[in-house]
Parts: structure tokens; sequence; C-alpha cells
């Protein structure tokens, strides 16, 4: 469905005639259309705390293209410990495992936000596939999930006028976090349209880079049992590459024996794909030798095997070539340590997080206009609430509280940017959807020391909280009335 979405309705409308195509349950097309109208309701709000995500109109394009390929049949399961149980312990796997039926079936629990979540997972059996590498695999998936999960979020955690974390809800953090971080760094167009992770490792910085394959790697080891036998063959057939690396003369004899082999093997395929005659009889020699259910279809099937084997070879005596300059194998020598570390090294999300705050950091430091610096703000707010996320954002609230003094964003409170931070860093821990409602009370009593700082909302006080005074700061303390935080 590529056009503007004028309003909901028409939305609604659009969505009723694919559910008619599909010709799905009755209960499945109330609940889909309940769906799209809470989302409606709360998208607003959602943006609004999130900054980055897509336009409500992307949105539910999205779901509609979702539905549209790959949701032939939605099964709803009936909530109960045993199901839920079983969904857990197959980490939620919604699509039928089997991906070459015509009609892969999409299970959800009887709630708008489950049905949601299974729709956006769905996607995950459509980019990635088993002839991709190990590591693009554990990415991809990764990161898929982390959509799910944060698309979901909008029915989730809201319901139209308010925000309210529910952690039990979220399959896994680390996929919440590394999506979450990703489309901080980069943008939701970018991470949600993925189709390589090579689009991701050219767009990151190195370091980045290394730790998010890290994570993924871990994850899908745990995310798919079935991985693990797998990850230690390659490991295995890794560190003995390289362990013949170590004696540089033999391990170039290796390669050019090698590179020889693929090159008659190139000449001979080159043959017969210009001589007919010869591919005839070579198809009707090879298929003679095969079981019955391994046989090759026709003759037009065994060419298309051919032109592939000429590709793959084609490659292999390139990067042979590769090899046999010692830039070039020194590089590859790196290359192979880096891939031995990516699958035997444990890791944990902080190390992923750390290497983003430097990334978020120079976006901070770089922020020169209004908006971006209130989405800063807004942004900065949301990581520091996203359950399981460790991260240290100290520094860059400090940074933030006097940017925002500096463009006119937030009323300054004293003469010290330190004492500023130190009064205002409640902003960052409220659960008010619009911080520009935010409102702080200053007081002092003797027997505390220090400034009470209480943080209040459009209707109440949220926190309170004491703020130390640096050395030499001035502030005019008026206990009789709210001040408003952020200028309007």
């Amino acid at each position: 469905m590529h056009k503007d979405i004028l309003n909901s309705s028409e939305f609604s409308e659009e969505m009723g005639n694919l559910i008619d195509i599909k010709k799905f349950k009755p209960q499945i097309a109330n609940l889909i259309l309940s769906m799209v109208y809470k989302i409606d309701d709360s998208y607003d709000n959602y943006k609004k705390i999130k900054r980055v995500v897509p336009t409500k109109g992307n949105f539910l394009n999205n779901i509609y293209d979702d539905v549209k390929s790959y949701c032939s049949v939605i099964d709803i399961i009936k909530i109960n410990n045993e199901n839920q149980i079983k969904m857990k312990s197959e980490r939620l796997r919604i699509k039928s495992p089997d991906k070459y039926l015509n009609n892969p079936v999409i299970y959800t629990f009887p709630t708008e936000k489950d049905l949601l979540y299974a729709i956006t997972k769905a996607e995950i059996d459509n980019n990635v596939n088993a002839e991709m590498s190990l590591e693009e695999r554990a990415v991809l998936t990764t990161v898929g999930i982390g959509k799910a999960i944060s698309r979901a979020e909008v029915l989730r955690d809201f319901n139209g006028w308010s925000w309210s974390i529910d952690k039990s809800e979220i399959e896994s953090s680390e996929c919440n976090i590394v999506y979450i971080l990703l489309t901080y760094v980069l943008g939701d167009v970018l991470v949600d349209n993925l189709r390589s992770a090579e689009d991701l490792k050219i767009n990151l910085p190195e370091p980045l880079w290394n730790e998010l394959v890290n994570v993924s790697m871990q994850f899908y080891k745990s995310f798919d049992k079935m991985q693990n036998e797998k990850i230690l063959d390659i490991l295995a057939v890794y560190k003995n590459e390289y362990l013949k690396m170590r004696y540089p003369y033999e391990y170039q004899q290796e390669i050019l024996t090698k590179k020889n082999k693929a090159f008659v093997d190139l000449q001979h395929i080159n043959e017969l794909l210009q001589q007919p005659n010869k591919l005839k009889n070579e198809f009707m020699l090879v298929n003679s030798k095969l079981p019955s259910d391994k046989k090759i279809f026709d003759i037009r099937n065994y060419q298309k095997l051919l032109i592939n084997s000429k590709a793959n070879l084609e490659k292999q005596i390139n990067e042979y070539s590769k090899i046999q300059d010692p830039m070039g194998f020194e590089k590859m020598k790196e290359e192979l340590m880096l891939k031995i570390k990516y699958y035997e090294v444990s890791t944990n999300i902080s190390k992923f997080e750390k290497q983003f705050l430097e990334v978020f950091e120079k976006q901070v430091i770089d922020a020169s206009d209004k908006k971006e610096i209130l989405d800063l703000i807004y942004q900065t707010r949301y990581l520091n609430n996203i359950p399981n996320c460790k991260m240290k954002l100290n520094r860059i609230q400090e940074k933030l509280i006097p940017k925002a003094i500096e463009y006119e964003i937030i009323n300054p409170i004293s003469n010290n940017d330190d004492l500023d931070y130190r009064i205002l860093r409640g902003i960052f821990d409220s659960k008010e959807l619009n911080l520009e409602d935010l409102s702080v009370k200053l007081k002092t009593v003797p027997e505390v020391e220090g400034i009470i700082v209480e943080i209040y909302n459009s209707t109440e006080m949220e926190s309170t909280y004491i703020a130390n005074t640096p050395e030499g700061s001035e502030i005019e303390i008026k206990t009789s009335r709210k001040t408003k935080i952020f200028s309007k």
C-alpha cells in the first residue's frame, strides 16, 4: 500500500478490503480493525516520547504490507499457562517453521498488542535466509525482533493518555536496546528497511559495529538452539584456517593449488556452456549417477547450476588472488581472528551501550538547532527509562541542560551550569508525556544541607530530591511558587 494515508478512516477502509481478500475469520478481522483504531489513538504520544519513529502513515502502511505479504493465515491462541509457557520456550516463533508452505501461519494471543507484535515479527523470516553468513543472520534477527518489540510498544506502553512501561511483555531486552540505539544513531528509515547487515556496517563506526555483531551472536545462540552446533563447527574451521596461516609458505602453496584447480573447473564449465552437445552429454552422465530423489529435472536446470558454480568459482579465484598479495594475506588473517572472537568471546550489552554513548554524545555536542536539542532531551529521557538498560547518561545530561538554556529551550535556574543540571536532572526521570508541562519548586530547610527540589507535572508533584550547591554558585530561592522549566 504505497500511498499517503489521508486519515485513519481511509486506512481502515483499505485494511477492511484486504481482510475481505484474505478471508480472515470475523474474530481476526475485528481484532485487526481494533488494533488499527488503538494505534491511531496512541500514536501521537508514542511519537512524542520516542521522537525517532516513522510517521503514522508509514507505520500503518508497514502493517498493511506485512499483513498482505506474510499473513496468509492468522490463528488466535487461547491465553492459558500451557500456551504461555510454550510460546516463551519457543522464543515466540510466531511464523510457521516450514518456510515452504504456501500459507504460513501467524500465531497470536487475542490482544491487539500481541497481534501487532506477531504481524511485525513475521518480517524476519522474509529478511533472513540460510544463504547468509551466520553473523548477518544474527544481526538481522536481533534488529528484526527489536523492531517488533518497538512497534508493539505503541499499544503495550501507551493507552491514549499516559505512558507506562510493561517490562514483562518485552521478549528480549537486548534486541529492544539494540534496535532503539541503532535508530537513534542512524534513523528509523535505514534501520526499519534493512535487507543486508552491510547497510549497518558501512554506516556505523567500526567499534560500534563490532559490538553489535558480538551482542547479536550471543543473542542468536540463545534464540536458536540449533545454531550452537553449527557455530562450533564454523569456529573449528576458522581456527584451523588461522592455524595454517601461521606458516605462510605452506599456506600460499595450498592457495596456489586451490586457485589452479578453480581455474581448471572454470574452464571446463565455460566449455560446457559454449558447446550444447558437450553440455547435453555431461548432463546425462551426471544425472545417471544421481539417486532418483536427487536427479536434476532437465538440462535448463543443469545449465543454471553451472552458471551458479561459475559465479562461485570466479569469486573464489578473486579471493585467492587477494590472499596471494602480502597485504591481502595480513588483512584476511586479521579478519579471521576477529571472526573467531565473534564466535567464542562472551560479551554483554554494556559494551555496545558504551560505544553508542560515544556517538550519541557527539550528536549532543554538535546540536545547534532548537528542535534537534529538544528531540535529544526527549531521547535521553527515553533512554533513561529503557528496561534493563544500564547506560550512565549523566555526562549526556550535564551537556544537554546548559545547551538547552543557551538556546532558550529551558529557563535558567542559577548562574552555574553544574547547579542547573543538579536541580533539573529530574526531568530525565519524568513519565510526563509533555516535558514542556513540567515545573520546578525549590526550598531550603535548616536540617537539610542543599536545595530541596520538587518536580511537578501538570497536576501533581512527580518527584523530589536534594541538589547540593557547588562552590561559587548563586541562586534565589522562591519557596512560594513553582517555576516553568521549559520556555514557551
